[in-house]
């Protein structure tokens, strides 16, 4: 993967773009105890649409914007949206018509919506059609906010001028942290979360597969950034519970399986004075002052936050 496709080279552009990220990023909640469609139905339905994306030769990335479009839309309190929650025949409508609209932005080549209906073999025309008119008027044409592979790549836009990697190294790392977060999308528990923290849980997680020389170079970097920008992002046990999920999600362990403690952190770092110099320049970088320094990540946190996966 060629790393400047993903990754922003200059830092003022970096630094402007991430904090405009942070500021639209949004928390979902849709799912009631007593919803019909169930978070299964969910996941079977992203599965879905990661095979229509690979058959239309489609960005697997569409899949994500998609499902966040269906989590923001059944967020709304309504009424009107909530039925969509108890009918899995409009949920599975209201999926593949985001997955549609998703494609329509993004692709050069779009999918029209009759080849969509025919894809889906259950749903006209004129019903995607209609579909997509609701959706844009409930989320008031705010079709999408940031994902974690977009908070993913702003944060390591951040860290390329303190790390010194191959380019080879580089998209290695880029393409198990896309992995990670694909598979995030499977998980409505991921949709609950910011798309930063996410986005930290894939990076933490794909640097655990490579060796230390390569990982641990950017993991000082990436604390030193944590350290600066610490009240921006969310507390270290949900970061690294989210960590723990993803990586119980991508190795395909049961639900019934418990995770590891999640306040164990995927590497101690020493906060040396490498780390010091490095978080001076992320300082400098994000213009954040007075920031509070309380919580470090990349050292134990108490051990008081657990997760199941």
């Amino acid at each position: 993967m060629p790393i400047y496709d993903c990754l922003i080279q200059d830092t003022s552009s970096a630094v402007d773009s991430f904090l405009v990220l942070l500021q639209k990023e949004q928390r979902c909640n849709c799912f009631k105890q007593n919803s019909l469609v169930t978070e299964s139905d969910r996941m079977k339905m992203v599965d879905w649409c990661y095979k229509i994306a690979e058959i239309s030769q489609s960005d697997s990335e569409n899949v994500s914007m998609a499902m966040q479009m269906v989590d923001r839309f059944l967020s709304k309190s309504s009424g009107s949206t909530q039925v969509y929650l108890n009918d899995r025949s409009r949920f599975q409508l209201l999926v593949i018509t985001a997955l549609y609209i998703a494609i329509k932005v993004n692709d050069s080549m779009a999918l029209g919506s009759d080849v969509v209906s025919e894809m889906s073999g259950m749903y006209s025309v004129q019903e995607i059609e209609a579909m997509e008119l609701t959706i844009l008027q409930v989320l008031d044409w705010r079709i999408f906010a940031p994902t974690s592979i977009q908070m993913a790549h702003n944060i390591l836009s951040l860290l390329l001028p303190h790390v010194t990697l191959e380019e080879s190294m580089w998209g290695l790392i880029l393409e198990e942290v896309r992995y990670q977060t694909e598979y995030a999308v499977r998980d409505y528990y991921f949709s609950t979360q910011l798309p930063s923290t996410v986005a930290l849980a894939a990076i933490f997680n794909a640097l655990d597969r490579f060796d230390s020389n390569v990982s641990q170079s950017i993991l000082l970097a990436l604390q030193a950034l944590l350290f600066v920008m610490d009240e921006r992002f969310a507390p270290p046990p949900e970061v690294f519970a989210a960590k723990d999920r993803l990586k119980c999600l991508v190795e395909g362990r049961e639900s019934t399986e418990e995770a590891p403690v999640a306040s164990e952190t995927p590497r101690k770092l020493e906060a040396g004075s490498t780390s010091r110099r490095l978080g001076d320049s992320f300082d400098e970088q994000m213009k954040s002052k007075n920031s509070p320094k309380n919580k470090k990540y990349g050292e134990s946190s108490p051990r008081t936050v657990t997760t199941t996966c």
